[in-house]
């Protein structure tokens, strides 16, 4: 039996989970991230503990779809860093939220403290409303359809 591709679907999740639903993808992005600042695809590998194949391939499905660059930095032999674009960055709140739910969730402990090096304090990151600021509790949002084009 054929699996269904999200891609095609007309929702953003499901689009989303289409390209990052992958348990290494979303390890990869996380490791690119400046809290972890791997970029070489030795590093990552390492890191990950993940095949040759799996990483070339993920960070190929990446590349095509502009959340991860290339750059090169030896040119004998070729070889390449692989850097988050504006549209990898913005995977930051998915990265966070799924800390936070493992934090709270799987550890007894968290792992990983995170700084804000802009007030340079520590921080717990959370999801509230861009118009009030207030934190967004499960059962305080719900969605409504756009309206359609006349």
């Amino acid at each position: 039996m054929r699996e269904t591709s999200l891609a095609t679907m007309n929702c953003s999740i499901a689009r989303t989970v289409e390209i990052v639903g992958d348990r290494w993808t979303l390890m990869i992005v996380r490791s690119l991230f400046a809290f972890k600042g791997l970029h070489r695809f030795d590093e990552l590998r390492t890191e990950l503990g993940i095949a040759k194949n799996i990483l070339s391939d993920r960070l190929g499905l990446l590349r095509e779809h502009g959340i991860v660059e290339q750059r090169r930095y030896s040119d004998r032999p070729p070889r390449y860093e692989y850097h988050l674009t504006t549209a990898g960055r913005d995977l930051l709140p998915v990265i966070l939220a799924l800390l936070s739910w493992g934090d709270a969730h799987l550890m007894s402990e968290p792992p990983v403290i995170l700084l804000h090096t802009e007030c340079d304090h520590d921080t717990v990151p959370y999801l509230a409303c861009s118009h009030c600021h207030e934190p967004i509790a499960p059962r305080a949002i719900v969605g409504r359809d756009t309206p359609s084009p006349q």
